[in-house]
């Protein structure tokens, strides 16, 4: 079976939104692309990469791929936790 790249696994994603790899890669925030950039983050970091290694490739911080993902939150203070692995 042969491995797909990091932006072969963007572009399938982003042809099943109906978008192509640079909405993915760009800065806008539409629902729509937002879902697809989401799905991206999913799959690479269910494939090992770290979310730093997500985001460079993204061209976003760290901490914005791991709120993607769902594990960054804010406690009641506003400050910015790591959620707990489940």
């Amino acid at each position: 079976m042969e491995t797909l790249t990091t932006l072969e696994h963007t572009i399938q994603i982003a042809q099943k939104y109906g978008l192509t790899s640079e909405h993915i890669l760009g800065r806008s925030r539409d629902k729509w692309i937002v879902k697809a950039r989401r799905e991206v983050c999913k799959e690479l970091y269910e494939k090992g990469m770290s979310s730093k290694t997500i985001g460079n490739f993204l061209n976003r911080n760290h901490t914005s791929i791991l709120y993607l993902l769902g594990k960054l939150a804010r406690n009641k203070k506003g400050k910015q936790v790591v959620m707990p692995n489940n």
